[in-house]
């Protein structure tokens, strides 16, 4: 089902993969999923603010968007595998983003393209083993 260009079927397919934190999510995945989750607590912070005329002290947007969490984590988490980052990096952006004023540049990280990974590292990424050792990020360990 396509709406304003968004392909809803992306958001569906997030949704089935809420706590999968293994494989890999283009930004074709991504991005149609985000741009679904911000419409949507958007709308309902319309409607709850035209609704309950700013009485309400409990926000069914805040409540939505808590919900989207289980899901935007892992989404994430999958997005920037994809784009060849570390696990260790994963999770420097993820802490990064916790800071207010360097949370929207945290953004870039999600906009890389997709790496061109070795077969042995997609699979790998999907036999869940350890993709730090396939990161092209990392400088090669000369022994």
């Amino acid at each position: 089902m396509e709406t304003a260009g968004v392909n809803m079927n992306e958001y569906r397919v997030a949704w089935e993969r809420a706590f999968d934190y293994s494989g890999l999510s283009t930004r074709q995945e991504f991005w149609p999923f985000v741009m679904v989750m911000y419409l949507i607590i958007f709308v309902i912070g319309i409607v709850e603010t035209i609704a309950f005329d700013h009485q309400s002290n409990l926000s069914i947007a805040i409540l939505a968007a808590l919900v989207h969490i289980p899901v935007a984590l892992p989404a994430g988490i999958r997005r920037l595998r994809d784009a060849g980052c570390s696990n260790t990096l994963i999770f420097g952006i993820y802490l990064v983003s916790l800071i207010p004023v360097v949370n929207f540049g945290t953004l870039v990280a999600f906009a890389f393209p997709s790496k061109d990974l070795p077969p042995e590292a997609e699979l790998a990424v999907e036999d869940g083993e350890n993709f730090d050792r396939f990161n092209m990020w990392k400088k090669p360990t000369t022994k």
